[in-house]
C-alpha cells in the first residue's frame, strides 16, 4: 500500500501521543494538557499532519499558529513542532516526504519557524529551507516565584497584548498561551492563585548560535525583515 499523507483527527491522538512519549518522554499530564488546549476541535488552525502506511504512523508533526509583529505589520505563520518519527522507522526520510508533500502546495501562511533541539536537527531543517536564523534567545516571559492570593493571574489576552508590544517578536495565539499558562500553573502546586509577571526587559545578550530558524513562504518577505526578532515563550 502506498504512503498516505493526511491531517490527523482527534481519534488519532492516542497513537500520536504514544509516539511523542517514545520520542520526547512526555508524561500523561502534559499530553492531557496538549489534548485539552492545543489539539482539539476548537484549536483554531492548529494542525497535526501524519504520514502512514496500512494505518501505521511513520512520521508526524504539528503546526501551531504563531504571528510575527514588526512595526505596523503582522505576518501569519506556524511553528513546526512535535516532529517525530518512531525509532523503528528512522533513516527512511519519512519526515522529508511528509513535509514536502504538505508544503509542495500553496499555503495561506507567510512563514514557518522551528527550534531545532540539536545541531544535527538544524542541518536537517536547513535542507528543508529553514535558512533565516533568529539569534535572540527567548525572553523568560513567565516569572512565577511570586505567588499571591491578592493579585489575579494574567489571562491569555493580557499576556498576548503585552507580548505584541515587544516588537519585533513572534507571538503565540490565545490557545497556545492558555496552554502555557496552564502548564506553568500545573507546575506550581503551593498556592491557589499565581501572579504571572511579564519580564519585558530587552537587555538580553544575543546568542552566537541561532535560537530558531525561519522559512519564508512568501517571495515578498526578505530575510532582513526578521532581523532582531525575539521568540517569546516556548513550550518547554
Amino acid at each position: 500500500m502506498a504512503l498516505m499523507v493526511r491531517k490527523a483527527s482527534e481519534k488519532d491522538f492516542e497513537k500520536i501521543g504514544a509516539i511523542w512519549q517514545e520520542c520526547f518522554c512526555l508524561n500523561d499530564a502534559y499530553l492531557s494538557l496538549l489534548s485539552k488546549h492545543v489539539f482539539n476541535s476548537n484549536s483554531q488552525n492548529t494542525t497535526i499532519y501524519l504520514l502512514e502506511k496500512n494505518t501505521e504512523i511513520l512520521s508526524v508533526f504539528a503546526l501551531l499558529p504563531i504571528e510575527y509583529h514588526k512595526e505596523k505589520t503582522t505576518l501569519r505563520g506556524a511553528a513546526l513542532t512535535f516532529v517525530a518519527t518512531p525509532k523503528k522507522h528512522r533513516g527512511n526520510k519519512y519526515f522529508h516526504v511528509l513535509f514536502n508533500r504538505i508544503f509542495s502546495e500553496k499555503h495561506n501562511l507567510d512563514f514557518l519557524i522551528v527550534r531545532p533541539a540539536t545541531e544535527q536537527l538544524s542541518t536537517l531543517y536547513k535542507r528543508e529551507g529553514f535558512s533565516i536564523p533568529i539569534m535572540n534567545p527567548m525572553v523568560d516571559s513567565f516569572d512565577i516565584p511570586v505567588l499571591s492570593d491578592t493579585l489575579p493571574p494574567l489571562d491569555s489576552t493580557s499576556v498576548q497584548n503585552a507580548l505584541k508590544a515587544l516588537k519585533p517578536a513572534f507571538v503565540w495565539n490565545k490557545h497556545i498561551l492558555e496552554f502555557a499558562l496552564c502548564d506553568a500553573a500545573e507546575n506550581a502546586k503551593t498556592a491557589s492563585q499565581l501572579n504571572f509577571t511579564l519580564s519585558c526587559s530587552r537587555e538580553v545578550l544575543k546568542s552566537s548560535i541561532p535560537f530558531a530558524f525561519v522559512k519564508s513562504l512568501s517571495s515578498d518577505i526578505s530575510p532582513e525583515f526578521f532581523s532582531n526578532a525575539f521568540f517569546l515563550i516556548t513550550l518547554e
